[in-house]
């Protein structure tokens, strides 16, 4: 019999699934409705169910509902909305919040709204309105708009032009726009409510995307993040403009990143010495949509001396590059390099890009791969993830990675299924050596993404070592540390808490910890002052506690949560005394009287 007892310093506070009451007043909510539910990405935006439909007991207009959220502690943020009749209608609160009200802080002020409260608190809310005030107006009939892209003076190349907006979830490429009289103009028409909209135009899905500079007239930066903008009051033709342009083709250029036309250009100079074997180097930037290369950003070496040159004419302000070889088969990767406090690509955010920049008129002196001249960058392989979605509903508008090795940003890397099988996959080129975490997303937004069991998570997420060669990484299930239909092997462990030093709850102990996503599962009474429970556990380290009644959750006097761990061959045994880091219950003794006497009869007072 192995026993193993392990204490963890991290704290982890009281009130776990902490119970959060949500009481909506739906005064204001539309007429016919039958049931009204909180729902929010701890349950993947779920609709009604037992657990998280209102009621109205008392008649008064008021729905109520108490719900306990796995996993989130006492006064952990929680994301939520109210929804009715399984989503037939649900809040919007873009608009209160667009007129500076602050009950619904998860926001881009165009597409969504949500609210947030702390849990284990008590939200009061009004459906569909900050303040109580019954201001939204019913839905608008949808109206016929219509966009246009001129993509003649683009001088990359492509496969479809897509449009991506709020309008439809960025989804990549969803919404292919066409060019019957071939005259380089694609348009699309589609139906929407009358309102604000962001979009922006991309090619073949997000290979690559218009880039806009904060500012811009057609423009709205919102979170960072600069698009188009339109603000649709009836049905319309937009006109066309060009791509990556706020104004139209002009013959010059065009597609300017929305700053007009000049002569001005930039002139490229690039040192090689660090660079892989290549056929070929050019410079790329959001001018040309991050274009591949062509002959008029394709860099050259007359003078056989090691450095590349090209001047690109026209480019106008502050010019966004960096270099790459042979149709993308590698980039530039200066991550390393700015996280080391670089200062050559200052465009960043320091995990998924970093990209060049430089004033047009100027001559830019690089080295491929490099800030400072110094060959460090490890070589890039290209690493193919998997995942099945053969127990999944899988979302209409595809599966999704996120990870560090792209920014963590959800629905910008799409997955492809080309064969049919349900298994989709994603090949991304990445330093070796490099410590990738990622997770698969069902859909386009967080909220969808799969929850890693403990056995192969990496700080929550999937985790992955790039080594120095090409790897295509084995198909898991979604949300699962193996192959669709295996599971992992086992081991027992067993859970005993002693109870001399209190008195139990009326409802007995239970055991909540990251093996049963720290939801209470109820002990048995051995019949000598202690409880136990058994589970099978794949091999991992467990965090958990010890719970006198179902809401009773013990504070260890060491801090932080009990650890065990599951090892396989071996049955495992945990024993440890309730709220203390001992297997041996330390008992205050009953409680005597004790009389105090002082003989003060020789005490002179003077």
């Amino acid at each position: 019999m192995r026993f193993s007892l392990l204490i963890l310093s991290a704290l982890f506070g009281l009130g776990l699934n902490a119970q959060t009451t949500f009481n909506v007043d739906m005064s204001c909510a539309p007429e016919g409705f039958t049931d009204v539910f909180v729902t929010g990405p701890w349950c993947g935006w779920c609709a009604n169910d037992v657990y998280n439909t209102m009621t109205d007991d008392d008649g008064d207009g008021i729905y109520t509902v108490a719900v306990t959220i796995e996993g989130v502690a006492l006064g952990d943020l929680v994301e939520y909305k109210y929804a009715i009749n399984g989503f037939d209608d649900q809040e919007n609160l873009v608009n209160d919040m667009v007129d500076g009200a602050t009950c619904a802080p998860i926001t881009d002020y165009s597409g969504y709204a949500n609210r947030q409260i702390p849990a284990g608190d008590t939200a009061n809310d009004s459906y569909g309105t900050c303040d109580g005030t019954c201001n939204d107006a019913p839905a608008a009939a949808e109206v016929d708009v219509t966009f246009q892209v001129d993509m003649s003076q683009y001088t990359g190349t492509y496969g479809s032009v897509n449009i991506n907006g709020s309008f439809n979830g960025w989804c990549g490429g969803c919404a292919a726009m066409t060019d019957g009289d071939a005259d380089g103009i694609f348009d699309i028409t589609i139906p929407l409510s009358l309102g604000t909209y962001e979009y922006k135009f991309t090619l073949d899905g997000w290979t690559a995307q218009e880039e806009f500079t904060e500012g811009d007239a057609c423009t709205s930066t919102i979170d960072g993040y600069t698009n188009r903008t339109v603000e649709i009051t009836g049905a319309t033709v937009l006109d066309a403009v060009c791509y990556n342009s706020c104004d139209a083709c002009d013959g010059d250029g065009g597609g300017d990143n929305g700053g007009g036309t000049s002569e001005m250009g930039v002139t490229f100079n690039v040192d090689m010495s660090c660079a892989p074997a290549f056929d070929n180097v050019f410079v790329t930037g959001p001018w040309c949509g991050w274009c591949a290369n062509d002959v008029y950003n394709t860099m050259t070496d007359d003078d056989g001396d090691g450095i590349y040159s090209v001047t690109v004419p026209d480019l106008v302000g502050s010019v966004e590059y960096k270099y790459a070889i042979n149709g993308f088969a590698d980039q530039e990767n200066l991550i390393n390099d700015m996280v080391d406090g670089a200062s050559c690509a200052p465009v960043t955010d320091f995990a998924g890009y970093a990209n060049r920049q430089i004033d047009a008129g100027s001559v830019a002196n690089d080295y491929y791969g490099t800030c400072d001249g110094t060959c460090n960058d490890a070589a890039p392989v290209l690493v193919t993830f998997q995942v099945n979605m053969a127990e999944q509903t899988t979302n209409p508008i595809g599966v999704f990675i996120a990870g560090n090795f792209q920014g963590w940003s959800a629905g910008a890397t799409a997955m492809t299924d080309d064969d049919g099988d349900d298994i989709w996959e994603y090949t991304a080129s990445i330093s070796a050596g490099e410590a990738v975490e990622y997770k698969f997303i069902n859909g386009p937004n967080w909220g969808l993404d799969e929850s890693i069991p403990v056995a192969c998570a990496v700080n929550g997420n999937r985790g992955y070592t790039v080594g120095t060669e090409d790897a295509i990484l084995d198909a898991v299930c979604f949300g699962a540390c193996t192959p669709c239909g295996d599971a992992l092997p086992t081991e027992e462990v067993t859970f005993t808490v002693l109870t001399d030093n209190i008195t139990v709850a009326a409802d007995g102990m239970y055991l909540a910890g990251a093996m049963n996503g720290w939801s209470g599962e109820a002990m048995n009474d051995n019949g000598d002052g202690s409880w136990s429970l058994t589970k099978s556990l794949e091999a991992a380290t467990y965090e958990f506690k010890f719970q006198n009644g179902l809401d009773g959750w013990e504070e260890l006097d060491c801090g932080g949560n009990r650890s065990v761990e599951a090892v396989l061959g071996a049955p495992v045994s945990y024993q440890g005394c309730f709220a203390q880091c001992s297997d041996v219950c330390s008992v205050d003794p009953d409680a005597a009287d004790v009389t105090f006497q002082v003989d003060a009869s020789q005490i002179a007072v003077s």
